[in-house]
């Protein structure tokens, strides 16, 4: 039975008003420049800028070792069968077995607090996963990974569908894995720091130029829509 605070579809005068002020909200954010996530997604661009450096100078540096080895290909091919023994390598993503493998891992991050460490991509550092693995470890080494229970795609998390039986035998089997990549893995020549230094530098300021363009189109785009602020004063 419908009430006298009900309007003709059965919903409270209180929801109705609210509902109205989110919309009303939600429309005027899209065009609030100062709006503070506004600004978080140009400025959060930096950690994807800095991993791609750093993923253009891990195949450089891999592309160099392949030069300058005459026996790289077949160190390769000796490296692949050899990581067959740690892992499946069945098409099946290699930390949760169960989804398809369509993506590559490193094992160990090839940036850490936005800079390069010395991994690249090695055959022993990428590992085939899936799309859900891959973006729930993120930059965190396995070990790290499996001890943070903070995403349901965590193969050995609490909110993990698999047995406990199940988990520790991923943990073993990338236990024995991360033993044998400590001393196989080929490692890349450190990056200088005063060149990545520059190079920070380059992306602060290209980011700040491109926050400041976008703050001075949405500032106008702001006043064609809702009026300059001197009308207001004229109604």
């Amino acid at each position: 039975m419908r009430t006298n605070d009900d309007n003709e579809h059965g919903l409270s005068k209180s929801y109705t008003k609210r509902r109205k002020k989110k919309a009303v909200l939600g429309r005027s954010s899209l065009f609030c420049h100062e709006h503070p996530l506004c600004k978080r997604l140009i400025t959060s661009r930096k950690s994807t800028l800095i991993h791609e450096v750093s993923r253009q100078l891990a195949v450089c540096s891999l592309q160099r070792a392949k030069t300058d080895s005459n026996q790289w290909r077949y160190r390769s091919e000796s490296e692949a069968g050899l990581k067959a023994r740690y892992l499946n390598l069945n098409g099946v993503c290699e930390y949760c077995e169960t989804r398809k493998a369509v993506t590559l891992d490193h094992f160990y991050p090839i940036v850490r607090d936005r800079k390069p460490t010395v991994y690249g991509s090695d055959v022993w550092n990428c590992v085939p996963c899936c799309k859900e693995c891959n973006s729930s470890k993120g930059g965190k080494t396995c070990a790290q990974w499996f001890a943070s229970d903070t995403s349901r795609y965590n193969p050995c998390g609490t909110m993990s569908s698999h047995s406990t039986r199940k988990k520790v035998n991923l943990r073993k089997k990338f236990k024995r894995y991360d033993a044998v990549f400590q001393s196989r893995c080929h490692r890349r020549e450190t990056v200088d720091s005063t060149w990545w230094t520059e190079t920070g530098g380059i992306i602060d300021g290209f980011l700040e130029n491109l926050q400041r363009r976008v703050d001075a189109y949405c500032s106008g785009h702001r006043s064609s829509v809702f009026g300059h602020p001197e009308d207001s004063s004229r109604v």
